[in-house]
């Protein structure tokens, strides 16, 4: 099929995540645009339609557009570098894992017979199509959505695996809730698709700052106050006594005096007070054991699923900021701290049981 080799060596042409190299070559040594012998791990039907794409791993780069293969079933670009994705029309599209990669935008319009999706470590912040033609599902601040379908979910509730969409906060953001128009839809991070009649409208996911601060440089005098606020109240504060002294008279607000000179670390500790607040671990490069988990993802094999306890993965956000403060006293006129300043929020946490599926990257 004409469409189908040209969409194919279009991508196989352009250059991979190393430099001089394209996608094609960066596979197969022997690469010849013109022979689709040597295109690696593409399967073709006796009618000359691609039907399954395996590129896991293979340092694969740029925009993809894989519209209009309507004889493809399934397709693994984990683990890459591409840009976007644009599966608009892949109407026989079963499965599509395009999880750790640099995408900002997927469009799934016409997709219809998906089954099984995974998105997660990307940097996406907007999906389109996904239920209806001219759905939007954005980012709305400084974070990120994925979006997760069928036996690739990482939990679920007793086994049936869910549809939904995880928004993942970045640097100094946290997830502060869903929302549909002016409705509110839920203020965790993770918001649960009705599969039997699924939106169709727009969904957002918003983001607030996790931490804010003044003086907005975080530097201080010897002596000096530093004002921070906290987005989730009521968490523990962890710094070097050596260095700050801290007065947590009002919960909302900690001030903290600097007593000697120097750069410390100050770090807010809070549990979610979300109802149902979720965490994925994604294993990038670590051992199961290391997070708690008896078995990671293998490609390979069946899917493992691993059932999390409250309390056998970290339940907290970590939100750090460095604090300078310099040697000179602080000066007659006092120091303005009146200018905020969001501080990096790292990493999200949630409670209670779930069921994970972690995917391990392979050596």
């Amino acid at each position: 099929n004409a469409s189908d080799f040209n969409k194919i060596r279009n991508f196989l042409l352009k250059t991979s995540a190393t430099a001089g190299v394209t996608n094609g070559a960066v596979m197969n040594a022997s690469f010849d645009a013109d022979d689709p012998e040597t295109w690696s791990n593409v399967l073709w039907s006796d009618e000359g339609r691609v039907v399954y794409i395996n590129w896991f791993d293979r340092g694969l780069a740029g925009s993809f557009d894989m519209s209009g293969l309507t004889g493809l079933t399934s397709i693994d670009i984990g683990y890459n570098s591409i840009t976007s994705i644009d599966a608009s029309g892949d109407s026989s599209l079963l499965s599509l894992l395009c999880d750790v990669n640099a995408i900002t935008e997927i469009d799934l319009s016409g997709c219809t017979a998906l089954e099984s999706f995974w998105s997660f470590e990307n940097p996406l912040t907007s999906i389109l199509n996904v239920y209806s033609e001219g759905q939007k599902f954005e980012a709305n601040g400084d974070g990120y959505i994925a979006l997760f379908m069928g036996d690739y979910s990482l939990f679920s509730y007793s086994g049936d695996y869910e549809e939904y969409l995880l928004a993942v906060g970045h640097s100094n953001s946290l997830p502060y809730n869903f929302t549909q128009g002016e409705t509110v839809l839920t203020t965790d991070n993770v918001y649960f698709f009705d599969t039997q009649n699924p939106t169709t409208q727009d969904i957002t996911a918003n983001f607030k700052a996790g931490v804010t601060s003044s003086p907005q440089d975080a530097t201080i005098f010897k002596g000096g106050r530093l004002s921070v606020k906290p987005l989730v109240s009521g968490g523990i504060w962890d710094y070097d006594t050596a260095y700050l002294k801290g007065n947590f008279t009002d919960p909302a607000e900690a001030i903290f005096t600097g007593l000697k000179a120097g750069t410390t670390r100050l770090t807010y500790i809070a549990t979610p007070q979300h109802e149902n607040l979720y965490y994925y671990y994604t294993l990038l490069g670590a051992d199961a054991a290391d997070v708690g988990i008896s078995s990671a993802y293998d490609r390979s094999k069946e899917p493992v699923v691993q059932t999390m306890d409250e309390g056998s993965i970290d339940q907290n956000y970590y939100i750090t900021l460095d604090v300078t403060i310099e040697a000179a006293e602080l000066p007659q006129t006092g120091q303005d701290f009146t200018a905020p300043i969001a501080l990096a929020g790292i990493g999200l946490a949630g409670a209670g049981s779930i069921v994970l599926i972690g995917r391990k990257k392979k050596a």
